[in-house]
C-alpha cells in the first residue's frame, strides 16, 4: 500500500503561535488532519505535521498492513533535509 503525505506548518513570530495540517492519502482515502500549538517556531510546526501524520498513520493501521511506500510532501528546507 502506498501512501502520500502532504504537509505543512506556520508561526506567527510576534504571537508564537503556529499551525500545522497534514493531508494523507491512502488509496482512495483523504485524511485530513491539522492542529495548532502556542509559545512554537516554524520550523516546530513543519516537523510536528510531518511527526503528527505517521504517528496517526501508526495508530489506526496495525503491523499487519504493511506500508510498501511513504512520500512525504513538504515546502520545509528544514523537514526535508531531515527526512
Amino acid at each position: 500500500m502506498q501512501i502520500q503525505i502532504y504537509t505543512d506548518g506556520s508561526c506567527h513570530t510576534q504571537q508564537k503561535v503556529g499551525g500545522w495540517a497534514a493531508i494523507i492519502f491512502l488509496g482512495n482515502e483523504k485524511l485530513e488532519l491539522k492542529g495548532f500549538e502556542k509559545d512554537t517556531t516554524h520550523n516546530a510546526m513543519e516537523m510536528l505535521a510531518v511527526l503528527k501524520a505517521l504517528d496517526f498513520l501508526e495508530k489506526k493501521y496495525d503491523s499487519n498492513n504493511a506500508f510498501t511506500k511513504i512520500e512525504i510532501v513538504s515546502d520545509s528546507q528544514y523537514v526535508v533535509r531531515i527526512l
